[in-house]
């Protein structure tokens, strides 16, 4: 009797986690509408954008598919390959519509020299990288270095602006080959 109990409280549980998730999107929903009608009264969301647009929660850089990305067979990384993945409360992916920037840090170079890269992306530039696969799906970039790392450990910071404003963040330590290891020798 006390582990049907404890079932019925774990479902509880459950059904309670979801409708507050399911509030809590519906109030955002509103609020936003409520703006946009006081304002120009152009550009509300399709029904399945709102969704979507509201259910996200955060994102994430998929560490197995991000790092440097070897495309001659030599030694060393010429590429940077990142895969952001927005997600729900669940942590499933959702194509969530944006601005993305991506920021690339050398970590071991001074502090006033660490950036050495940083790349901004469009809704309309950002969809277009889309990808969707069987290991991971997410907004995928494959990008040329701006400037060439030194070290093999690098910091990678992620922003997803989204249409109604909201920011989401996401930082991880990448591994590279770097360029440079090939330049010294």
């Amino acid at each position: 009797r006390l582990r049907t109990q404890e079932d019925r409280q774990f479902e509880l549980e459950i059904t309670l986690k979801k409708s507050r998730s399911e509030l809590e999107i519906v109030q955002r929903q509103n609020d936003m509408l409520h703006k946009r009608l006081a304002g120009n009264k152009q550009g509300l969301l399709l029904p399945e954008q709102a969704d979507v647009l509201f259910r996200a929660k955060g994102i994430r850089i998929q560490k197995w598919m991000t790092g440097g990305l070897d495309r001659d067979n030599q030694p060393v990384d010429e590429l940077l390959s990142a895969v952001i993945v927005p997600h729900d409360d669940d942590g499933e992916t959702v194509k969530l519509p944006g601005t993305i920037q991506l920021r690339l840090l050398d970590p071991a170079m001074p502090e006033n020299r660490q950036r050495i890269g940083e790349w901004t992306f469009t809704p309309e530039e950002s969809r277009r990288h889309w990808h969707k696969g069987m290991i991971a799906s997410g907004y995928q970039f494959r990008l040329p270095w701006q400037q060439l790392p030194h070290s093999s450990k690098l910091m990678l910071h992620a922003t997803l602006t989204t249409t109604d404003g909201r920011q989401f963040h996401a930082g991880e330590f990448i591994h590279i080959e770097p360029p440079e290891s090939k330049m010294a020798t």
